[in-house]
Protein backbone atom coordinates (compact mmCIF):
# COMPACT_ATOMS: atom_id res chain seq x y z
CA UNK A 1 0.00 0.00 0.00
CA UNK A 2 1.25 3.09 -0.78
CA UNK A 3 1.36 5.82 2.14
CA UNK A 4 -0.65 9.24 2.15
CA UNK A 5 1.31 12.18 2.53
CA UNK A 6 2.58 13.00 6.29
CA UNK A 7 0.81 15.09 8.55
CA UNK A 8 1.44 17.60 10.84
CA UNK A 9 -1.72 18.49 13.37
CA UNK A 10 -1.76 21.00 15.83
CA UNK A 11 -4.39 19.48 18.37
CA UNK A 12 -5.49 21.40 21.61
CA UNK A 13 -6.36 20.63 25.10
CA UNK A 14 -4.36 17.30 25.08
CA UNK A 15 -5.20 16.81 28.72
CA UNK A 16 -8.48 16.30 28.34
CA UNK A 17 -10.04 13.42 28.93
CA UNK A 18 -10.74 11.93 25.37
CA UNK A 19 -7.42 13.28 24.34
CA UNK A 20 -5.05 9.94 25.09
CA UNK A 21 -7.50 7.55 22.33
CA UNK A 22 -8.03 10.17 19.98
CA UNK A 23 -3.73 10.84 19.55
CA UNK A 24 -3.16 6.88 19.40
CA UNK A 25 -6.19 6.33 17.11
CA UNK A 26 -5.20 9.38 14.57
CA UNK A 27 -0.91 8.18 15.30
CA UNK A 28 -2.12 4.48 14.40
CA UNK A 29 -4.17 5.22 11.06
CA UNK A 30 -2.20 2.78 9.08
CA UNK A 31 -2.63 5.37 5.84
CA UNK A 32 0.32 7.59 6.77
CA UNK A 33 2.94 9.15 9.23
CA UNK A 34 0.95 11.90 11.62
CA UNK A 35 3.24 14.33 13.66
CA UNK A 36 1.02 16.04 16.58
CA UNK A 37 2.10 19.23 18.17
CA UNK A 38 0.14 19.11 21.72
CA UNK A 39 -1.16 21.92 23.29
CA UNK A 40 -2.47 22.44 26.89
CA UNK A 41 -3.03 25.06 29.97
CA UNK A 42 -2.10 22.20 32.19
CA UNK A 43 1.78 21.25 32.56
CA UNK A 44 0.91 18.33 33.51
CA UNK A 45 -1.26 17.30 30.89
CA UNK A 46 -1.77 13.18 29.72
CA UNK A 47 -1.49 14.14 26.15
CA UNK A 48 1.96 15.56 26.78
CA UNK A 49 3.62 12.30 27.57
CA UNK A 50 1.68 10.76 23.77
CA UNK A 51 3.03 13.90 21.49
CA UNK A 52 5.41 14.97 19.20
CA UNK A 53 5.73 18.37 20.59
CA UNK A 54 4.47 19.65 23.94
CA UNK A 55 3.37 23.37 24.97
CA UNK A 56 1.99 25.12 27.57
CA UNK A 57 -0.11 27.66 26.51
CA UNK A 58 -2.57 30.21 28.39
CA UNK A 59 -6.42 29.45 28.77
CA UNK A 60 -8.60 30.54 25.94
CA UNK A 61 -9.87 33.18 27.38
CA UNK A 62 -6.71 34.66 27.86
CA UNK A 63 -5.73 37.64 25.57
CA UNK A 64 -2.37 36.05 24.73
CA UNK A 65 -4.56 33.03 24.02
CA UNK A 66 -4.50 33.52 19.85
CA UNK A 67 -0.83 35.01 19.65
CA UNK A 68 0.40 31.87 21.50
CA UNK A 69 -0.75 29.38 18.65
CA UNK A 70 0.49 31.47 16.06
CA UNK A 71 3.72 31.37 17.64
CA UNK A 72 3.30 27.76 17.91
CA UNK A 73 2.42 27.00 13.84
CA UNK A 74 5.28 29.69 13.02
CA UNK A 75 7.80 27.49 14.81
CA UNK A 76 6.22 23.97 13.76
CA UNK A 77 4.03 24.89 10.46
CA UNK A 78 1.81 22.09 10.74
CA UNK A 79 -1.07 21.29 8.20
CA UNK A 80 -3.97 21.42 10.62
CA UNK A 81 -5.26 22.84 13.76
CA UNK A 82 -7.27 20.55 15.96
CA UNK A 83 -9.26 22.36 18.71
CA UNK A 84 -10.90 19.64 21.00
CA UNK A 85 -12.48 22.11 24.09
CA UNK A 86 -15.37 24.31 23.53
CA UNK A 87 -13.87 27.28 25.00
CA UNK A 88 -10.98 26.86 22.32
CA UNK A 89 -13.50 26.38 19.43
CA UNK A 90 -15.04 29.77 19.40
CA UNK A 91 -11.96 32.17 20.00
CA UNK A 92 -10.08 29.72 17.52
CA UNK A 93 -13.09 30.19 14.65
CA UNK A 94 -13.27 34.20 15.17
CA UNK A 95 -9.36 34.24 14.55
CA UNK A 96 -9.54 31.65 11.93
CA UNK A 97 -8.41 33.98 8.85
CA UNK A 98 -5.08 34.88 10.86
CA UNK A 99 -4.36 30.95 10.96
CA UNK A 100 -5.33 30.16 6.93
CA UNK A 101 -2.80 33.08 6.50
CA UNK A 102 0.17 30.81 7.86
CA UNK A 103 -1.41 28.08 5.87
CA UNK A 104 -3.13 26.22 8.29
CA UNK A 105 -6.15 24.06 8.02
CA UNK A 106 -8.63 24.89 11.08
CA UNK A 107 -11.15 21.98 11.45
CA UNK A 108 -13.69 24.35 13.07
CA UNK A 109 -17.06 25.39 12.55
CA UNK A 110 -18.79 29.43 12.16
CA UNK A 111 -18.52 31.70 15.39
CA UNK A 112 -22.29 32.12 15.12
CA UNK A 113 -23.27 28.64 15.60
CA UNK A 114 -20.49 27.89 17.98
CA UNK A 115 -22.02 30.69 20.35
CA UNK A 116 -25.17 29.24 19.73
CA UNK A 117 -24.33 26.28 20.87
CA UNK A 118 -22.24 26.91 23.75
CA UNK A 119 -24.95 28.92 25.41
CA UNK A 120 -27.59 26.26 26.47
CA UNK A 121 -30.53 28.85 26.21
CA UNK A 122 -29.98 30.58 23.30
CA UNK A 123 -29.30 26.92 21.67
CA UNK A 124 -33.09 25.97 23.21
CA UNK A 125 -34.61 29.37 21.95
CA UNK A 126 -33.07 28.86 18.32
CA UNK A 127 -34.30 24.98 17.66
CA UNK A 128 -38.02 25.91 19.17
CA UNK A 129 -38.05 28.66 16.46
CA UNK A 130 -37.02 26.49 14.01
CA UNK A 131 -39.92 23.94 15.40
CA UNK A 132 -37.83 21.51 16.40
CA UNK A 133 -38.81 19.89 19.68
CA UNK A 134 -37.13 20.76 23.44
CA UNK A 135 -37.70 20.27 26.61
CA UNK A 136 -39.95 22.50 28.35
CA UNK A 137 -37.28 25.09 30.25
CA UNK A 138 -37.34 28.47 31.03
CA UNK A 139 -35.11 31.40 32.17
CA UNK A 140 -35.80 32.64 35.40
CA UNK A 141 -34.40 36.29 36.55
CA UNK A 142 -34.20 36.20 40.15
CA UNK A 143 -35.09 33.65 42.76
CA UNK A 144 -38.55 34.31 43.07
CA UNK A 145 -39.19 33.49 39.42
CA UNK A 146 -36.88 30.29 39.99
CA UNK A 147 -39.18 29.26 42.36
CA UNK A 148 -42.31 29.88 40.12
CA UNK A 149 -41.10 28.30 36.84
CA UNK A 150 -40.06 25.17 39.21
CA UNK A 151 -44.00 24.85 40.14
CA UNK A 152 -45.18 25.43 36.34
CA UNK A 153 -42.41 22.24 35.65
CA UNK A 154 -44.57 20.43 38.29
CA UNK A 155 -42.35 21.12 41.36
CA UNK A 156 -42.79 19.29 44.26
CA UNK A 157 -44.76 16.27 42.91
CA UNK A 158 -41.64 16.30 39.63
CA UNK A 159 -37.81 16.72 39.68
CA UNK A 160 -36.28 19.54 38.02
CA UNK A 161 -33.29 20.42 37.09
CA UNK A 162 -31.11 23.48 35.99
CA UNK A 163 -27.49 24.02 34.95
CA UNK A 164 -25.78 27.58 33.70
CA UNK A 165 -26.25 29.23 30.22
CA UNK A 166 -22.48 28.63 29.47
CA UNK A 167 -20.46 25.66 30.93
CA UNK A 168 -18.09 22.84 30.45
CA UNK A 169 -18.99 19.17 31.14
CA UNK A 170 -21.29 19.00 33.95
CA UNK A 171 -20.27 21.91 36.25
CA UNK A 172 -23.22 23.84 37.72
CA UNK A 173 -25.79 21.25 37.11
CA UNK A 174 -27.97 19.92 39.64
CA UNK A 175 -31.43 17.92 40.07
CA UNK A 176 -33.52 19.65 42.72
CA UNK A 177 -35.57 16.73 44.49
CA UNK A 178 -38.80 17.06 46.57
CA UNK A 179 -37.62 14.28 48.44
CA UNK A 180 -33.49 14.38 48.95
CA UNK A 181 -32.40 15.82 52.04
CA UNK A 182 -28.65 16.87 53.76
CA UNK A 183 -28.58 13.03 55.23
CA UNK A 184 -29.75 11.48 52.44
CA UNK A 185 -26.66 13.49 50.24
CA UNK A 186 -24.08 12.10 52.85
CA UNK A 187 -25.31 8.73 53.63
CA UNK A 188 -26.36 7.70 50.28
CA UNK A 189 -24.88 9.39 47.25
CA UNK A 190 -22.03 9.56 46.35
CA UNK A 191 -19.52 12.62 46.95
CA UNK A 192 -19.75 14.28 42.71
CA UNK A 193 -23.75 13.67 43.52
CA UNK A 194 -25.79 15.71 40.99
CA UNK A 195 -29.11 16.02 43.96
CA UNK A 196 -29.63 19.32 46.43
CA UNK A 197 -33.66 20.16 47.88
CA UNK A 198 -35.35 23.58 46.61
CA UNK A 199 -34.10 24.98 50.30
CA UNK A 200 -30.73 24.38 50.04
CA UNK A 201 -30.96 25.95 46.68
CA UNK A 202 -32.92 28.80 48.07
CA UNK A 203 -30.62 29.22 51.33
CA UNK A 204 -27.48 29.56 48.56
CA UNK A 205 -28.64 32.13 46.62
CA UNK A 206 -31.36 34.16 49.00
CA UNK A 207 -28.41 37.14 49.45
CA UNK A 208 -26.81 37.01 45.98
CA UNK A 209 -28.08 37.89 42.40
CA UNK A 210 -29.50 34.72 40.95
CA UNK A 211 -26.88 33.31 37.85
CA UNK A 212 -28.37 32.72 34.40
CA UNK A 213 -29.81 29.29 35.18
CA UNK A 214 -31.55 27.50 32.41
CA UNK A 215 -34.34 25.52 34.43
CA UNK A 216 -36.00 22.33 32.79
CA UNK A 217 -38.26 19.58 33.06
CA UNK A 218 -35.95 16.24 34.68
CA UNK A 219 -35.98 14.25 31.46
CA UNK A 220 -36.62 10.00 31.97
CA UNK A 221 -34.89 8.01 29.33
CA UNK A 222 -31.41 6.67 28.47
CA UNK A 223 -28.70 8.92 27.89
CA UNK A 224 -27.44 8.39 24.03
CA UNK A 225 -24.87 10.82 21.88
CA UNK A 226 -24.90 11.43 18.33
CA UNK A 227 -21.45 11.58 16.88
CA UNK A 228 -21.44 13.20 13.61
CA UNK A 229 -18.91 14.65 10.61
CA UNK A 230 -21.07 17.40 9.31
CA UNK A 231 -19.94 19.92 6.27
CA UNK A 232 -21.50 23.43 6.16
CA UNK A 233 -25.01 21.56 7.61
CA UNK A 234 -24.96 18.17 5.85
CA UNK A 235 -24.67 15.63 7.73
CA UNK A 236 -22.38 12.98 6.42
CA UNK A 237 -21.59 10.23 8.82
CA UNK A 238 -23.76 9.88 11.86
CA UNK A 239 -23.12 7.01 14.87
CA UNK A 240 -25.12 6.67 18.05
CA UNK A 241 -23.58 5.46 21.10
CA UNK A 242 -25.12 5.21 24.63
CA UNK A 243 -24.16 6.39 27.79
CA UNK A 244 -24.32 3.30 30.10
CA UNK A 245 -22.38 4.02 33.00
CA UNK A 246 -20.58 6.91 34.60
CA UNK A 247 -17.46 8.00 36.80
CA UNK A 248 -16.74 11.22 38.28
CA UNK A 249 -19.31 12.95 35.58
CA UNK A 250 -17.30 11.20 32.62
CA UNK A 251 -19.12 8.27 30.30
CA UNK A 252 -17.29 5.24 31.10
CA UNK A 253 -19.04 2.49 28.93
CA UNK A 254 -20.43 3.21 25.85
CA UNK A 255 -22.75 0.67 23.72
CA UNK A 256 -23.22 1.28 19.63
CA UNK A 257 -27.16 1.63 18.85
CA UNK A 258 -28.76 1.79 15.69
CA UNK A 259 -31.29 5.16 16.01
CA UNK A 260 -32.09 6.35 12.89
CA UNK A 261 -34.66 8.58 14.92
CA UNK A 262 -31.89 10.42 16.62
CA UNK A 263 -29.60 10.73 13.52
CA UNK A 264 -32.80 12.14 11.83
CA UNK A 265 -33.23 15.03 14.44
CA UNK A 266 -29.67 15.64 14.87
CA UNK A 267 -29.53 16.09 10.97
CA UNK A 268 -32.33 18.90 10.84
CA UNK A 269 -30.10 20.18 13.87
CA UNK A 270 -27.28 20.74 11.90
CA UNK A 271 -29.07 21.83 8.96
CA UNK A 272 -30.69 24.43 10.77
CA UNK A 273 -27.51 25.97 12.62
CA UNK A 274 -25.29 25.32 9.55
CA UNK A 275 -21.86 23.20 11.50
CA UNK A 276 -19.14 21.87 10.20
CA UNK A 277 -16.60 19.08 11.27
CA UNK A 278 -16.86 16.69 14.38
CA UNK A 279 -19.92 17.51 16.47
CA UNK A 280 -21.26 15.79 19.17
CA UNK A 281 -25.43 16.22 20.13
CA UNK A 282 -26.43 14.80 23.70
CA UNK A 283 -29.75 13.19 24.15
CA UNK A 284 -32.05 12.22 26.82
CA UNK A 285 -34.97 10.39 26.40
CA UNK A 286 -35.78 11.79 22.71
CA UNK A 287 -34.92 14.92 23.35
CA UNK A 288 -31.88 16.96 22.86
CA UNK A 289 -30.36 18.28 25.47
CA UNK A 290 -26.72 19.76 24.21
CA UNK A 291 -24.85 19.94 21.53
CA UNK A 292 -20.85 20.29 21.59
CA UNK A 293 -19.46 22.07 18.63
CA UNK A 294 -16.46 19.87 18.69
CA UNK A 295 -14.82 16.40 18.86
CA UNK A 296 -15.93 14.42 21.40
CA UNK A 297 -14.86 10.80 23.31
CA UNK A 298 -15.62 8.31 20.49
CA UNK A 299 -16.74 4.77 20.24
CA UNK A 300 -13.47 4.10 17.79
CA UNK A 301 -13.53 0.55 15.81
CA UNK A 302 -10.19 0.00 14.20
CA UNK A 303 -12.03 -0.25 11.45
CA UNK A 304 -13.85 3.39 11.98
CA UNK A 305 -12.16 6.48 13.50
CA UNK A 306 -14.33 9.37 12.59
CA UNK A 307 -12.24 11.88 13.95
CA UNK A 308 -9.85 10.68 10.68
CA UNK A 309 -11.95 10.70 8.25
CA UNK A 310 -12.84 14.61 9.51
CA UNK A 311 -8.81 15.25 8.14
CA UNK A 312 -9.84 13.86 5.14
CA UNK A 313 -12.74 15.45 4.54
CA UNK A 314 -11.16 18.92 5.59
CA UNK A 315 -8.16 17.69 3.05
CA UNK A 316 -10.19 16.77 0.46
CA UNK A 317 -8.71 13.20 0.64
CA UNK A 318 -12.44 11.34 0.79
CA UNK A 319 -15.53 11.79 -0.61
CA UNK A 320 -19.32 12.10 0.58
CA UNK A 321 -20.00 8.89 -0.89
CA UNK A 322 -16.85 7.15 0.33
CA UNK A 323 -18.14 8.79 3.77
CA UNK A 324 -21.48 7.34 3.24
CA UNK A 325 -20.12 3.83 2.65
CA UNK A 326 -18.46 3.95 5.96
CA UNK A 327 -21.79 3.53 7.80
CA UNK A 328 -21.53 -0.22 6.71
CA UNK A 329 -18.49 -0.77 9.12
CA UNK A 330 -20.90 0.20 12.46
CA UNK A 331 -20.66 -2.68 14.29
CA UNK A 332 -24.26 -1.77 16.45
CA UNK A 333 -24.64 -3.42 20.10
CA UNK A 334 -20.54 -3.34 20.42
CA UNK A 335 -19.76 -2.60 23.68
CA UNK A 336 -16.20 0.53 24.44
CA UNK A 337 -15.21 0.68 27.82
CA UNK A 338 -12.98 3.48 29.04
CA UNK A 339 -11.17 2.87 31.57
CA UNK A 340 -8.17 4.70 33.86
CA UNK A 341 -4.36 4.48 33.35
CA UNK A 342 -1.43 5.84 34.83
CA UNK A 343 2.46 6.40 33.91
CA UNK A 344 5.10 8.27 35.75
CA UNK A 345 8.11 10.95 34.38
CA UNK A 346 10.38 12.78 36.38
CA UNK A 347 9.78 15.94 34.50
CA UNK A 348 7.96 16.69 31.58
CA UNK A 349 10.21 19.40 30.27
CA UNK A 350 7.51 21.47 28.33
CA UNK A 351 8.00 25.14 27.29
CA UNK A 352 5.31 27.40 28.52
CA UNK A 353 5.00 29.40 25.04
CA UNK A 354 5.37 33.43 25.11
CA UNK A 355 7.19 32.80 28.71
CA UNK A 356 3.54 33.18 30.16
CA UNK A 357 3.68 30.72 33.69
CA UNK A 358 0.49 28.98 33.87
CA UNK A 359 -1.21 28.04 37.16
Amino acid sequence: MTLKRPLKILLTSVGCPGAPALIRRLKNNGEREITIIGIDMNPYATGFNMVDSPYIVPPANDEDYIQSLLTIIEEEQPNILFPQSSSEVGPISRNKKKFENLDVNVMVSKPEPIEICNNKYELFEFLKSRGLKTPEYYYPKDLDEFQECAKLLGFPNKRVCFKPHISKGSRGFRIIDPEINKVDILMNQLPFNRFMSMNEFVEMFQDIDLPQFLLMEYLEGPECTVDTLVSDGETLLATVKTREKARSGLAMIFKTLNRPDLESYSEHAMKELGLDYCINVQFKGEHLIEINPRVSTFAYQDDLVLPYLALKWLLGEITKEELAAQKSKIQYGRITIRYYEQYGVKDFHVPSVLGKKIG
